[in-house]
């Protein structure tokens, strides 16, 4: 058991001499602390900015958009307006051309094997007879690759119901 002395002792020096290893500590923690933020600032990818001047990378289109937005972007934003309904559906009524602008029908059956007929530069607005296999039409151009895709909102029915322009009508 240790003497009255050895143990007061052992309190004077603990008083005088803090424990070296807890004053580490104090630096340490803080410098690990500051060299992950600073490795993880470094590991993130810098974004150009839009001042920069340089050609970034176009954000996405919106993945449905409404007729008449549709209407805009081919007729005055040079968009590639592609009719995903059958040869038969497409010829009872189409979109006209405008101008240099047309109208190109690839079936949803044959999209996958002919993307090399879509260009990938452009705005990609896609349409059907209601909106459903415009979707899946988009979709599958976006897991293609093609950067900017969207899909017409009620399709060719919306188009017509909207008074746009339209050559042919549906049979009854």
């Amino acid at each position: 058991m240790p003497t009255q002395a050895s143990h007061s002792s052992y309190r004077a020096r603990s008083k005088r001499q803090p424990r070296r290893t807890l004053l580490w500590l104090r630096w340490a923690v803080p410098a690990v602390l500051l060299g992950i933020a600073v490795l993880a600032l470094a590991l993130i990818p810098k974004r150009p900015s839009a001042s920069s001047g340089k050609d970034t990378t176009p954000d996405a289109l919106p993945s449905i958009v409404s007729v008449n937005r549709a209407y805009v972007m081919y007729k005055d934003e040079n968009a590639f307006l592609l009719d995903v309904r059958s040869p038969q559906e497409f010829e009872f009524v189409h979109i006209p051309r405008l101008g240099n602008n047309q109208v190109v029908n690839i079936p949803l059956e044959e999209l996958f094997s002919r993307l090399d007929e879509i260009p990938r530069e452009r705005d990609i607005v896609v349409i059907c007879t209601t909106g459903h296999r415009s979707e899946r039409a988009r979709d599958l151009l976006l897991q293609a690759g093609f950067p900017r895709v969207t899909s017409v909102s009620g399709g060719i029915q919306a188009w017509i119901d909207n008074n746009l322009p339209v050559e042919g009508t549906f049979p009854n």
